[in-house]
C-alpha cells in the first residue's frame, strides 16, 4: 500500500474506521497494535482503560 496514505488515515486517531481494502484494513491495525504495545507498562495495578 501506500505509506503516506497510511500515515495520513493514522493521524485521524479514534476518529476513523478504516473498512476497505481488506489489505489496508490489515496495515493499519497493525501499526495500531504496534502502538498500543509500545505503551503497555509492566505494573499490572495500572489502569488501561481510562485515558490521561
Amino acid at each position: 500500500m501506500n505509506f503516506e496514505l497510511e500515515r495520513e488515515l493514522l493521524g485521524f486517531g479514534s476518529k476513523l474506521r478504516v473498512l476497505g481494502p481488506g489489505i489496508l484494513v490489515k496495515q493499519i491495525k497493525k501499526q495500531l497494535y504496534e502502538t498500543l504495545e509500545s505503551y503497555k507498562v509492566p505494573d499490572s495495578t495500572s489502569s488501561d482503560n481510562i485515558p490521561e
